[in-house]
């Protein structure tokens, strides 16, 4: 089978646009809106572990499942008994104490 430079030519051409078009497609990225979610350092389904030395800068929250889930954070249970407390969870420039959050608190999460 004999092909005539016209249709090489056309081939090429038609494989370079479809690769231009490809290329600039796959650069753009999706935007996922977070909504709520988006206030957490860590929003998990099946739980959250820290151990001794480690920090985490900001809140974090564990849903649908009960605070037991967070382990390894020594929480104490604020007196609102909407959150919880942790010397490795940190937040804000002043270093205060970040808030945990578990759908067994009862409070609003995501």
């Amino acid at each position: 089978m004999m092909f005539y430079s016209s249709t090489c030519r056309l081939v090429i051409l038609v494989s370079v646009a479809c690769n231009a078009v490809t290329s600039a497609v796959s650069t753009v990225e999706p935007v996922v809106e977070l909504g709520l979610a988006g206030e957490y350092a860590i929003l998990a389904k099946s739980g959250i572990s820290t151990m001794a030395g480690s920090y985490i800068n900001g809140d974090i929250a564990v849903s649908p499942i009960a605070s037991t889930a967070m382990t390894g954070f020594d929480l104490t249970l604020d007196s609102s008994t909407q959150f919880s407390k942790s010397a490795l969870i940190v937040a804000g420039p002043d270093a205060s104490l970040g808030e945990a959050y578990a759908a067994s608190y009862g409070g609003e999460i995501a």
